[in-house]
């Protein structure tokens, strides 16, 4: 009877898989019919086609031998679009060869394998599927694209990219006990590209949360590929315990993978190569018990919680929401080659003063050809073993016990990585860019169809130059019928008069012709308050150049900016050039000659050779985002050779509120400009620079600005990169700056003589008395971009 037994299952498994059925739905009617009576080993296949919001409910229940899928007819030819979900309910499901594009979800998740987390999934499976640029409409409050609930479940061969909103590419979620000491494993995927956020909460992968930080999940995460994942400083954000992070790739990310929370986690065999592209990291570790070893780290030049390596420091008696003291933690057999921080008590403060204990750093090997710091004690290190470590570095006088130093070389092996050759002649070698195309985890994550797909572009139409008239109506009609990469023409002097806001919503090119002798003017000519003249929209940038912005028509009716961002915010990143152009008449004291509003968020803003006068509010305006949580408008901004005249408010309000570590930015250079006449009033500032962490103001002329607060007023943590030189401040007000350390190079306070300021000409005719190179150029000298250094870019 024994032998009986198992002849009667085998004969059973293949009765069930000739009498399994696939269904072929049409619309979301068969699908839910098809779903409701599927049993173990059924299929259920889209058809090729767009499947637009669709909310689909997998709710079915297979076997270990034969689950229950759904498919794709032909996978990349099976679309979901508009505002789709889907959801896994049950055991032993699989979804294979979906592709979600122009679309979003329902501001919770795109994927989830429970329909309640109480009830969670088992053994189910994604594979062979896509979410491309699948965002909701506005950045914030956001959403996850694949939530992990349950237990023995599986994400594999995948490909996610495009995620612009907050919330987390992938999480793994903790909150019921089916959900816990989990066992899945996420494997084989292609987490693209990520644009930074400009607010925490951009992660592309998180286990678990504080509040289960101490729970066990068990979760692998393995041969996955990560590239150019810059969403905030936490790529992978590690918050629960027994996890394991092995054989993944991460390729030029700015940020770690980083062990947030919870205890003994292990991380070994992954390839973090930054190629010397800025604010790239490797590894950052918090809490206790965790096994790091026989990673690769590979040209990574960030610093601080972006460091190649950083070992943190903790908050005694910690909250587990904070920074827990790292303890027993054993690091071996890493290899750093030609990496710029490994840091131990990174963010040693006021408050994380508990250094690391128990610890141990042993047989690592370091790489530094050219590094002149490359290990950073921040802090007391006696907690910390040292042993057995090897160090090249040339250049740095570091010496510690148990970092030997010894000659090494470099050389290429035959998978295209740099390896290190100790007990050579120690001749500094330095190492080039790595490909991707060599790392087996690009070559093997992701679905096998998404490489093609992704090179089939659609034809883009060419660009071409539209000349505009100052006839009522042409200039908005031009910009409604240009196509992306159009430019418009302005080839009248005098007025151009408008009737609404122009909303730009692709990209556009609006410049004066050269043959004009004076810039066109856009004004408005109804009889009602209007938000600006020219509002960026969603998939809106824009170059706008020899114009001139009046605020009041002849008839007293105002506009409340020159430009102005979409008022119900944006879920794609824009940029803003503007050159040699004029700004005046905007004079109630919330207006601005351009105003950045809420839920807006520019990769980067240069204002250059260009005039602004005559302004109540704050001529440039980035502040709207007041939650105080690290969230702002900008990342780069640059003001160059530019002349603010007459402005009762800040000639620049740019505000990151709160104390948040996670973001990059904002960066911020003004050079060669003048501020005159430019916010008096009683404490306040010409500059007001709140949270900005890297701001360098060089080369300017403060006169009668700031007189009752501050020329430049700088809310700035310590380690903030702010730094003002060779500037020139007279009967103005002082730098404000709570630690005092931006002072740099010379400064001035001297007179500054002006040739012409009733014709705005605001040249200095005594600058050898000053600086040569202080102070603006003619308005048409300075070209037009970012001059922020390459480190940074």
């Amino acid at each position: 009877m024994k032998k009986v037994f198992p002849i009667l299952i085998f004969f059973l498994a293949l009765f069930i898989e000739s009498n399994a059925t696939n269904y072929l739905a049409h619309d979301t009617t068969h699908v839910n019919q098809f779903i409701s009576k599927a049993k173990p080993g059924d299929t259920i296949t889209f058809a090729n086609g767009i499947w637009k919001n669709i909310n689909l409910l997998f709710k079915a229940n297979g076997n270990q031998n034969h689950p229950i899928i759904l498919a794709a007819q032909t996978p990349r030819l099976v679309k979901i679009e508009g505002a789709s979900t889907l959801v896994l309910d049950g055991t032993y499901l699989v979804v294979n060869g979906l592709l979600f594009t122009n679309g979003h979800g329902n501001g919770k998740y795109v994927i989830s394998y429970a329909a309640s987390s109480d009830n969670p999934s088992m053994h189910c499976r994604i594979t062979n599927c896509a979410i491309i640029d699948f965002n909701l409409p506005k950045r914030f409050p956001g959403d996850n694209w694949v939530a992990i609930y349950g237990n023995n479940n599986r994400f594999d061969h995948n490909y996610l990219a495009g995620k612009k909103n907050a919330g987390t590419t992938l999480v793994v979620k903790l909150n019921s006990p089916k959900s816990q000491n989990n066992h899945n494993r996420i494997d084989h995927n292609y987490f693209g590209k990520r644009e930074r956020l400009g607010s925490n909460g951009g992660e592309t992968m998180r286990i678990g949360t504080s509040t289960y930080s101490l729970k066990t999940s068990a979760t692998l995460v393995e041969q996955n590929y990560f590239e150019l994942c810059n969403g905030e400083v936490e790529i992978i954000s590690v918050k629960s315990c027994d996890n394991i992070i092995r054989g993944n790739a991460f390729f030029e990310c700015e940020g770690t993978l980083t062990l947030r929370h919870g205890n003994n986690n292990q991380i070994y065999n992954n390839l973090f190569i930054g190629n010397g592209k800025p604010f790239t990291g490797g590894v950052r570790v918090i809490n206790m018990g965790h096994t790091i070893h026989d990673n690769y780290f590979y040209k990574l030049t960030g610093d601080r919680f972006r460091s190649a390596f950083a070992v943190m420091n903790g908050v005694p008696n910690s909250a587990k929401n904070r920074y827990l003291q790292v303890k027993n933690v054993r690091i071996f057999h890493n290899k750093f080659i030609d990496s710029n921080h490994i840091g131990f008590g990174v963010g040693s403060d006021n408050e994380r003063t508990a250094v690391p204990i128990g610890t141990t750093f042993t047989q690592n090997v370091i790489y530094a050809p050219v590094q002149k710091a490359p290990v950073n004690f921040i802090d007391s290190v006696q907690g910390i073993t040292f042993s057995k470590n090897l160090l090249y570095a040339p250049r740095s006088d570091f010496q510690y016990k148990d970092f030997i130093r010894k000659p090494m070389s470099i050389s290429k092996g035959n998978n295209q990585l740099y390896h290190i050759v100790t007990g050579k002649d120690g001749k500094t070698k330095l190492p080039g860019e790595i490909s991707r195309n060599v790392l087996p985890q690009w070559r093997e994550a992701g679905p096998k169809w998404i490489k093609s797909f992704l090179k089939t572009v659609s034809a883009v139409s060419a660009a071409h130059t539209i000349r505009v008239n100052n006839n009522e109506g042409e200039l908005s009609k031009a910009i409604k019928n240009a196509i992306p990469g159009d430019t418009i023409l302005l080839v009248s002097e005098g007025k151009y008069p408008l009737q609404n806001p122009l909303v730009i919503n692709k990209l556009l090119f609006i410049k004066a012709a050269k043959t004009l002798k004076k810039r066109p003017e856009l004004v408005f000519n109804n009889r009602k308050k209007e938000l600006a003249q020219i509002i960026i929209a969603n998939n809106g940038n824009l170059w706008v150049q020899g114009i001139a912005f009046n605020g009041e028509n002849s008839e007293g009716y105002k506009a409340s900016s020159a430009i102005s961002t979409a008022e119900d915010g944006m879920i794609n990143h824009y940029w803003l050039k503007v050159a040699d152009c004029e700004f005046y008449n905007y004079t109630e004291s919330t207006f601005s000659a351009f105003k950045a509003l809420n839920g807006t968020y520019a990769d980067s803003i240069v204002f250059c050779n260009s005039l602004f006068h005559t302004i109540s509010g704050d001529a440039i305006s980035l502040s709207s985002q007041k939650e105080d949580r690290g969230i702002y408008n900008a990342e780069y901004v640059t003001i160059n050779n530019c002349v603010f005249y007459h402005v009762m408010g800040a000639a620049l309000n740019f505000y990151r509120g709160g104390n948040d570590e996670s973001t990059l930015g904002p960066f911020l250079h003004v050079d060669h400009c003048v501020f005159y006449d430019v916010n008096n009033k009683e404490l306040g500032a010409v500059l007001r620079l709140i949270g900005v962490q890297y701001a360098y103001i060089t080369h300017s002329v403060f006169y009668d600005s700031g007189k009752s607060g501050r020329s430049i007023w700088f809310i700035n943590f310590e380690f903030n990169h702010n730094a003002v030189s060779n500037c020139d401040f007279y009967n103005s007000g002082k730098i404000g700056s709570f630690y005092d350390n931006v002072m740099q190079n010379k400064i001035y306070h001297i007179k500054p003589l002006f040739e012409n300021i009733k014709a705005f000409n605001f040249n200095l005719i005594n600058k050898k008395e000053i600086d040569e190179n202080i102070g603006i150029s003619k308005l048409s000298n300075k070209s037009c971009h970012e001059i922020f250094p390459s480190s940074v870019l």
